[in-house]
């Protein structure tokens, strides 16, 4: 149970003659200070099964919260300008940037995209 309250964080507060108990997760922020969290309000004392049944839920949530901010910060999109246009075999759209980049080639969901325009790329696009 120590170890349930140093994790978990026990609110009370009284609203006309009720109380209601808060169970609440340790706060996540994302690069744009965003704050998640998870929480959940009792109106009765939270038993044991109660903290437990809280503790793995909010497991559950900061682990795919954290895995998706995570995703997000790593698909940095840059903004390039195309100097050439091709088409692989099976008429997927490749662009080269003007400017040099980790990879000469990069794929471009835009199928009318021409050369000179302006395109957002991730390094997950690279071909090569």
């Amino acid at each position: 149970m120590k170890k349930l309250l140093v994790i978990l964080a026990v609110g009370i507060s009284s609203a006309s003659a009720q109380t209601m108990y808060k169970l609440e997760s340790v706060p996540i922020y994302d690069s744009l200070g965003n704050q998640y969290m998870i929480r959940s309000v009792y109106d009765h004392l939270p038993t044991s099964k109660d903290s437990a049944d809280f503790l793995r839920e909010s497991n559950d949530y900061v682990f795919t919260t954290l895995n998706s901010l995570k995703k997000q910060e790593e698909t940095k999109l840059f903004t390039i300008r195309v100097a050439q246009v091709r088409y692989d075999k099976n008429g997927n759209v490749q662009i080269k940037p003007s400017e040099k980049f980790r990879s000469e080639w990069y794929r471009c969901s835009d199928k009318s995209v021409k050369v000179g325009d302006s395109v957002l790329i991730s390094r997950k696009d690279a071909v090569q």
